[in-house]
């Protein structure tokens, strides 16, 4: 699926409520795991082999979540450099620290490998992933 990498299956106890993550999704976070998970897209998704719709769909998704990404980076540098408070610049700036070493990262170097894209050029040419 990822060309040269090797995807790593998730082992089913991660999920399981006897772990940190699992009991958050299994308890106050259940409704909206569910949701995500039993999202028609994914669902869709998860029935198409590993082929050429599957990859295209899967880009397409992956390319605009990162859009959406880039803005949320917008949003938070706009928000850092408005508010007046000290404690809050903080707290916000390591926030955005975390998003731009982290998820941002991630999807700039995947994007870039996988799918040979210049991640800047999708700025203005994709669309941010929908919520719904």
């Amino acid at each position: 699926f990822f060309s040269s990498r090797r995807a790593m299956p998730l082992d089913p106890k991660f999920l399981s409520a006897d772990t940190a993550y699992g009991s958050l999704m299994q308890g106050p976070f259940k409704a909206k795991w569910d949701g995500v998970t039993n999202h028609p897209f994914w669902r869709e998704l998860a029935a198409l082999p590993t082929t050429g719709e599957f990859r295209a769909k899967f880009q397409r998704y992956f390319c605009a979540d990162y859009v959406f990404v880039e803005a949320f980076i917008a949003l938070l540098a706009n928000a850092l450099a408005r508010t007046p408070r000290f404690e809050v610049k903080k707290v916000i700036g390591a926030f955005l620290h975390g998003v731009l070493q982290g998820e941002a990262t991630l999807f700039r170097q995947n994007i870039t490998e996988l799918y040979g894209t210049d991640p800047d050029a999708l700025r203005h040419t994709a669309e941010p992933a929908s919520t719904a």
